[in-house]
């Protein structure tokens, strides 16, 4: 009996081993005893826009000449405005540009009146005709036909036809033009209490 028992052991021993031994034959062959994951990798691809802006302001929306253009003591004067600042901010590559149309080609008007200057450009004086617009900058160029110092009195007419008042080549923010509005007639101007115009100022984006 005891040797049957003993048999039985060392048959369940081989075969024991055996297994074991195929089992590691099998690891071997399947390289498991030096098993490394690969990485695996994908990609996302990123877009992301930035689409051209344009920003413009003026810092008042309404102004007076003053003083009168002619006062109830019958003095002639040059009425001035204050000084319009105008802030352009853009990311355009080729810059920007800004123009200037009046809200009719007779310049200030009340009724069937009117104060224009004669020419393009010209020079208000006290007792003549006369009215339009100066500006500076040191952003931008102001074209010729309004860079005018705006310490002196000369002025470039404006018209209901946009007319260009300044460019620049180049992006930026807060860039800034200073434009003030002036007139002056003669004595024989007929009263009114108010003449008016409006002017469009107009930033536009270089394509």
């Amino acid at each position: 009996m005891a040797e049957r028992i003993k048999k039985h052991w060392e048959i369940i021993l081989v075969s024991g081993l055996g297994l074991i031994l195929a089992i590691v034959g099998l690891w071997g062959i399947m390289g498991w005893e030096n098993l490394v994951y690969s990485d695996v990798s994908t990609t996302v691809t990123v877009t992301a826009r930035v689409q051209e802006q344009l920003s413009f302001t003026s810092n008042t929306t309404t102004v007076e000449l003053v003083p009168d253009l002619i006062d109830n003591s019958a003095v002639l004067h040059v009425g001035s405005s204050t000084v319009i600042t105008l802030t352009v901010g853009t990311n355009s590559a080729d810059g920007y540009s800004i123009t200037v149309a009046g809200n009719d080609d007779l310049g200030l008007t009340s009724g069937g009146n009117n104060i224009q200057l004669a020419t393009a450009t010209g020079t208000a004086t006290a007792g003549s005709d006369a009215y339009g617009i100066q500006s500076t900058s040191s952003d931008m160029t102001i074209t010729s036909l309004y860079w005018f110092a705006t310490s002196t009195d000369n002025i470039g007419r404006t018209s209901t036809t946009a007319a260009k008042m300044a460019t620049d080549a180049s992006p930026g923010t807060s860039q800034r033009a200073y434009v003030v509005i002036k007139a002056s007639c003669d004595i024989a101007q007929p009263t009114a209490l108010n003449y008016t115009d409006t002017l469009t100022f107009t930033a536009i984006a270089t394509p």
